[in-house]
């Protein structure tokens, strides 16, 4: 027999969709050890909410280092504030965008699982907008 009171345990996350909508984000984890199932590396971002109702919950997005998918990594990393205009091979690592802010247009789309019929959230392709911050201190604005 187990002894616990569940009164004192925390609920688990509501991994429910959140509406749609624009939400102040910020990069919480870049975990860069995924690949897809061609082999194309992969960034899986979780984005956390930062203001408002939904505040604390997670956005899942990825990041795929493919041909056809380059150009949505060149328009992320822009609007993070990454410089994307050397004419040059560069090295990108998940540092560079670790703790970036960003304003994160999120849809519902509807999925089927082994449970059946289910919702999730997702970025679209430009679903990522530059934002303003005085995080820097000094009033300085940067612009991510």
């Amino acid at each position: 027999m187990v002894k616990v009171n569940m009164n004192k345990i925390e609920d688990a996350e509501d991994f429910s969709p959140i509406p749609d909508g624009a939400y102040l984000c910020k990069i919480v984890e870049v975990d860069d050890t995924k690949e897809t199932q061609n082999g194309d590396p992969m960034w899986r971002i979780r984005w956390e909410v930062l203001e408002g109702d939904y505040a604390g919950r997670i956005i899942f997005d990825n990041l795929i280092f493919s041909a056809k998918a380059l150009k949505r990594v060149k328009l992320v990393f822009s609007r993070l504030g990454l410089d994307v205009s050397k004419d040059e091979e560069a090295e990108w690592t998940p540092q560079m965008i670790q703790d970036k802010h960003a304003r994160i247009t999120v849809l519902t789309e509807e999925y089927e699982s082994e449970k059946g019929p289910r919702k999730r959230n997702s970025v679209p392709f430009n679903g990522i907008e530059a934002v303003e911050s005085t995080a820097a201190g000094g009033g300085e604005v940067v612009p991510f």
